[in-house]
């Protein structure tokens, strides 16, 4: 009976080297700090413009079709 644990005891050795890891893990990291815009600021960047012409009308009106 004891000849079935023989090779389980002589492959414990083999084994027992990967139980001293000795691992160091380093993580940066980066803090943004967010930049506010007042509301007259945002508001001042949003404006409507005038209708343009189109250059070419024909390449603007294009249908694709999937089978």
């Amino acid at each position: 009976m004891r000849l079935h644990y023989l090779p389980f005891l002589l492959l414990l050795p083999i084994f027992s080297g990967c139980l001293k890891e000795n691992c160091v893990e380093t993580r940066s990291y980066t803090i943004y700090t967010p930049i506010y815009k007042q509301a007259d600021e945002l508001r001042d960047g949003v404006g409507i413009e005038p209708a343009r012409p189109l250059n070419s009308p024909e390449r603007s009106t294009s249908m694709v079709i999937f089978c």
